[in-house]
């Protein structure tokens, strides 16, 4: 995480969530490399973040060791909206980056206070865990009524990054509920369709649309 000047989409992002009237060393603009974690499931979380640009994926770790993808922010969101609702002092899930990110970052305990005085960042925050209600529903839908190709390819097109998709197969199984084997299958039968091509960092997006047309429920 660098440190990085003030620029005038932080100021729109703060004014969007109504905390334009914060300064000093409450807030600072932050810069994330991909694969740099902007929180960590069960540490302290000292800042509370908006996404201004960037790709950020949140997920949980099993007790298998396992993650289990939560959701993603892309160029908008916020990070640490439950724990301050819930008021805990330590990160309910990890945030990683998958892309270069920009954030600006609000000290934890300032934005604490400004939940129970500030009505429209209250309503910004009680949106923010409405959409992952809503998400968390729709993944259940899918995990019950998607074949696993159908998700499998979903998946590719939230987590990919300048089209190539890198992440730990065996957490990818995981998060969307088929095998291992059966993961590798498919992305074996996407290779041979020319949807995707397999290289040493992971596997490039050929063909975006079809592969789109794939994730779609028939």
């Amino acid at each position: 995480m660098n440190k990085i000047p003030i620029t005038s989409q932080h100021i729109e992002a703060l004014a969007s969530y109504n905390l334009q009237h914060l300064g000093g060393d409450s807030i600072q603009a932050v810069h994330f490399k991909p694969g740099e974690l902007l929180s960590e499931e069960g540490q302290a979380l000292n800042w509370f973040f908006l996404v201004v640009e960037g790709r950020a994926k949140i997920y949980r770790t099993g007790t298998n060791g396992e993650q289990h993808i939560l959701g993603y922010y892309a160029s908008e969101g916020i990070i640490g909206e439950i724990e301050l609702v819930q008021m805990q002092a330590d990160a309910h899930s990890t945030a990683i980056a998958i892309s270069e990110v920009n954030c600006i970052g609000i000290r934890y305990a300032l934005c604490a206070k400004e939940l129970h005085r500030n009505v429209i960042f209250l309503q910004k925050v009680a949106s923010s865990l409405a959409d992952k209600v809503k998400d968390n529903a729709d993944n259940l839908v899918a995990l019950s009524l998607n074949s696993g190709e159908q998700r499998l390819c979903a998946y590719i097109l939230s987590s990919a990054h300048n089209n190539l998709f890198r992440d730990v197969l065996t957490d990818v199984a995981a998060s969307i509920g088929i095998s291992y084997r059966h993961v590798f299958r498919i992305l074996n039968k996407l290779c041979a369709q020319e949807v995707l091509e397999k290289q040493t960092n992971g596997y490039h997006i050929l063909n975006h649309d079809l592969l789109s047309d794939l994730a779609q429920p028939k």
